[in-house]
């Protein structure tokens, strides 16, 4: 009976080494190899023959036994029928009735098969095993034909006979379990077709009737014809290389049952050398006696190479010197003489460059040293892996020599990539390590180093010590003993490089990884007196995290919607499926939390993901339509620089950052439905004000002033600071308003606020702010400059002569305006860069002491500068357009003194003020006569106040002079000046 299993297994053409899996496919023989008639066997192999189920039980019946106990099959999702299969053996053996089948089954499923168990358990328990079975093949095991048969047609010879072979049959089984009534000549046929076109010719010319014959064959003519070609190229590459001729020896195939494909060597040429010395030595005879005891070993026919016995008749097709075709298929001669003379085609040169040469790493049998090859400085790899010794295209293009080599030489790149190489450098002449060396190069396109360093290079100076562990390496060059010492690799450091380094290096090709490192801020421990700490304690409820929702106050948020407004419905955007997660993730935490409700509202904005700064996602509504249909309050919003005028005198400041302020505000009730949005999982609603509303700002600022209204906010000593702080503290307590105490700052003397550094000395610019201006790339398009003025024009009262700069690139901005940069929108932009990191300390105004405003004018604008005690306070400049530049100078002069009082009125109004000018004229400015229209209506502007007008030379009025006076085109030296005495005040 084993016989005949064995006997059907063969007829199908798989050996019994398949089915163990072993690398011996196709090669490893049976004991008693069974004649080949010439017939194909169509009998159903046992793996596909129906089983009876019940013999298992019966004969442990028979024998008085109880079946061992054993495991149920588990399954994952792979193979279905093979599952099924089991499982019933499994219940026939231990005899356990039907109803009970589709429970046990159902406990062994794992992952990814469960997933789906879970979502159809309540279904499945009432099926039949037969309808259980048809649905699970139907939903796991769907299209999985289909897919094999596409893997199938799509197979080819990867990098051996043998992986080829392996996952063929691997595939061949899988396809018999859908249909056993596929013939065995279409695999037969369909492997071969797959076979590399050498190898194929050789297995077609001995016709093979079944799939192990083939198999073997081109297993055989793999391990010979590779042999072979590593044998030429070692007798066309290595002339010089130090070899001792060896001994005749023949061709010695081992034995069937020991035979093992190696794995393709890491190091090809220390094998190749070896098997160039047997071939040298072996003779015709010696191989066909070879091939013969082969296949004698294997019970293979002589003749036509297929299984032998006593019926055994040979195809008529099939000479009796198939041996000699086979010989000359594979570019063997039978006439030893005429081998030593014949030249190796072009197409036979075959050299190897390993991966470390190709990827720019260090292996472990590889050295980094650095040398110079015609005064130029070089990195080069000893790499023992790589055949020969190679440069790089772009270096060899600046060295003399450079020769055409006769045939084209083919290089095997590591992946299986083939190079070509057509020229080389003879007897190049290069430095290391103080000492000359001269070496046969070839030209090759290398990515990361500039010279390579091979076997035959180590061969020629062999014998050598080398310790690779410690890169270090000793040869004998002639008379000479040279000590070579790799480069070892520093890992204690990673620079960073710029994006514009980053693509040059793409761009060449000598980026081998890129790692992306985000920044996370951590912020310094700032030290805190020890009073502030005793009165934190006693606010510790304040610090904690919210576990309930806002209570109602009277701030409530309202949504007042325009008459006649319509309900908003907006489709919600499509996301990336890990987006989804994340939309998901946050919208359940909001749910726990209480924030969100579900909704049946008819009002519906779409979710939105904005990216923070430290990676992360926030969640966003996208209210725009629900805005534009919304009333926004008109409650005053205070700026920046109101608040900064109510710091005079400040000597310690202490910052508050609410948790989630806006989610510490209810929606008043009745308006939670109106803020409904959707995602992809459902409908939801806010309970408390959110980020987007257009009237958010205005409620917040409303809460914060009439919880803090009877607050002073100028602290001249510490011990007032901390009662004020105590006061704040307690309002915020009494309200109910939860602190993020990780992001406030108490008691300090400087702190950054709004994007500005506010200490006793004054307020400044934020370094981080203009460290985004300072690396601002050119612009490219009017949205990119629109950007950057947005950005520098929040600090313009910072810079002298702001607008006169920003001029050129203000006129990009003009409606049917052409963008053209040209080299004066460099200028301008570079000057405002530069500007901004060099702006000076503002004081901050102190309304006890007289202003001073100095004017100036010029053809091309005008400015003036706000000061107390000679420290400014705020700068101030405008270009004149074209038909304003036609003004006399005494014109200009009156219109930038006008401009600067307009300006600065809410500073001057209330006390006396001197306006200084270098036009001595307006001195006299309440003594002239108004002749036009637009001097009536200007001297109106200076209607009610005090000041007095000052004459003072142009050359002592620094400031208002280079305002009005800088040209865009070329920078003052003065300003520079200017900027040391601010800083010196």
């Amino acid at each position: 009976m084993a016989q005949a299993t064995d006997g059907a297994i063969h007829g199908q053409g798989r050996g019994s080494s398949h089915l163990t899996g072993g690398v011996q496919l196709g090669v490893q023989g049976t004991p008693a190899a069974s004649p080949v008639t010439g017939q194909y066997d169509l009998s159903v192999p046992m793996n596909m023959q129906k089983i009876d189920p019940m013999s298992s039980a019966q004969i442990f019946q028979s024998l008085g036994h109880t079946p061992p106990p054993m495991s149920f099959p588990t399954f994952n999702g792979e193979n279905p029928q093979l599952w099924r299969t089991l499982c019933e053996q499994y219940f026939t053996m231990y005899r356990i009735h039907e109803s009970y089948w589709v429970s046990m089954a159902i406990l062994n499923f794992q992952c990814p098969a469960s997933i789906w168990l879970q979502a159809v358990r309540t279904k499945i328990l009432t099926l039949t095993w037969s309808s259980f079975c048809d649905l699970l093949c139907t939903r796991i095991g769907r299209d999985r034909h289909q897919a094999l048969i596409r893997q199938f047609y799509s197979i080819h010879r990867i990098t051996s006979v043998t992986e080829y072979a392996e996952r063929f049959e691997t595939l061949m089984n899988h396809l018999m379990t859908y249909s056993d009534a596929i013939h065995p000549l279409y695999f037969l046929t369909q492997f071969i077709e797959g076979l590399r076109g050498d190898i194929r010719a050789v297995v077609m010319v001995q016709r093979p009737l079944d799939l192990d014959t083939a198999v073997s064959l081109a297993c055989l003519h793999e391990e010979v014809s590779d042999g072979l070609y590593a044998a030429k190229r070692s007798v066309q590459q290595y002339p010089q290389a130090r070899l001792q001729p060896a001994t005749p020896v023949p061709l010695a195939l081992p034995s069937p049952p020991q035979v093992t494909l190696a794995a393709p060597t890491k190091y090809p040429s220390l094998v190749s050398s070896s098997v160039a010395e047997d071939h040298r030595g072996t003779d015709s005879a010696s191989k066909l006696t070879a091939l013969r005891n082969y296949k004698r070993s294997r019970g293979l026919c002589f003749k036509c190479g297929e299984r032998w016995g006593k019926e055994h008749v040979c195809p008529p097709s099939v000479s009796l010197h198939i041996l000699e075709e086979m010989m000359d298929v594979m570019g063997i001669t039978c006439d030893e003489d005429d081998a030593g003379d014949q030249t190796v085609p072009s197409g036979e040169k075959l050299m190897a460059l390993s991966y470390q040469a190709i990827s720019g790493t260090d292996g472990p049998m590889a050295m980094q040293i650095q040398g110079t090859v015609n005064g130029q400085d070089v990195l080069i790899l000893i790499d023992s892996g790589s055949t020969s010794s190679f440069i790089t295209e772009q270096l060899a293009r600046s060295i003399p020599g450079v020769q055409k080599i006769d045939a084209t030489i083919n290089v095997k790149v590591a992946g299986g990539g083939l190079l070509q190489c057509t020229h080389h450098i003879p007897d190049c002449k290069w430095e290391t390590h103080q000492h000359q060396f001269t070496t046969d190069l070839k030209i090759l396109q290398l990515g990361s180093y500039d010279m390579i360093l091979g076997y035959d290079w180590l061969t020629f100076f062999s014998p050598m010590k080398v310790d690779w562990a410690k890169k270090r390496m000793r040869i004998v060059d002639g008379n000479t003993v040279v000590y070579l010492q790799g480069i070892q690799a520093d890992t204690s450091s990673c620079p960073t490089i710029s994006l514009q380094e980053c693509s040059s290096l793409l761009q060449q090709g000598d980026v081998t990884h890129v790692v992306q490192l985000n920044s996370v801020s951590i912020a310094a421990d700032v030290a805190v007196p020890a009073e502030v700490h005793q009165l934190l304690r006693k606010f510790q409820e304040i610090f904690s995290e919210p576990t309930t929702l806002p209570p109602r106050r009277d701030c409530d948020h309202k949504i007042e919607l325009m008459p006649g407004a319509r309900p908003v419905n907006v489709r919600p955007y499509r996301h990336k499926p890990e987006l989804k997660d994340e939309i998901e993730r946050q919208v359940q935490e909001m749910l726990d939390n209480g924030i969100i409700q579900l909704s049946s509202s008819s009002f519906s904005s779409p979710a939105i993901l904005v990216r923070k700064k430290d990676g992360t996602w926030r969640l966003c509504i996208d209210f725009r339509q629900l805005n534009a249909m919304t009333q926004i309050p008109k409650y005053p919003i205070p700026v920046i620089d109101e608040l900064l005028d109510e710091l005079v005198g400040a000597r310690w400041f202490s910052k508050l950052d609410l948790r989630a302020g806006y989610h510490q505000i209810r929606l008043a009730p009745g308006e939670e439905y109106k803020t409904g949005f959707q995602t992809h999982t459902g409908h939801y609603e806010y309970k408390v004000m959110t980020f987007g509303l257009s009237g958010a700002p205005a409620t917040f600022q409303g809460a914060m002033n009439t919880t803090l209204n009877s607050v002073s906010q100028l602290c001249l000593t510490f011990q007032q600071h901390l009662q004020d702080l105590g006061e704040v503290l307690s309002l915020l307590q009494k309200d109910q308003w939860l602190v993020k105490q990780s992001k406030c700052e108490f008691a300090q003397s400087q702190v950054t606020y709004l994007g500005h550094v506010i200490s006793a000395l004054g307020v400044g610019t934020d370094p981080s702010k203009i460290a985004d201006v300072q690396k601002w790339r050119t612009p490219k398009n009017v949205k990119e400059l629109r950007q950057f003025l947005g950005l520098a024009g929040y600090y313009r009262k910072f810079v002298r002569h702001f607008g006169i700069i920003a001029r050129p690139l203000t006129n990009l901005l003009k409606k049917g305006t052409q963008f053209v940069w040209t080299g004066v929108h460099e200028e301008a932009f570079q000057l405002l860069k530069q500007g901004l990191t060099s702006a000076p300390v503002l004081a901050l105004p102190d309304f006890s002491v007289p202003f001073v405003i100095e004017t100036d004018a010029c053809d091309r604008g005008i400015g003036a500068v706000l000061q107390q005690n000679g420290h400014p306070i705020a700068f101030l400049s405008k270009a004149l357009a074209p038909r304003m530049q036609g003004l006399s100078t005494y014109e200009k002069e009156f219109l930038a003194l006008i401009m600067a009082v307009d300006q600065w009125c809410s500073y001057v109004q209330h006390s006396e003020f001197v306006i200084q000018t270098d036009h001595k004229t307006l001195v006299h400015l309440e003594e002239h006569r108004l002749h036009t229209d637009w001097q009536k209506k200007a001297f109106t502007k200076l209607l009610g106040l005090n000041y007095r007008i000052r004459y003072k030379k142009g050359s002592k009025n620094h400031a208002a002079d280079a305002l009005s006076r800088h040209s865009w085109q070329y920078p003052v030296p003065v300003d520079c000046i200017c900027l040391q005495t601010y800083l010196a005040c």
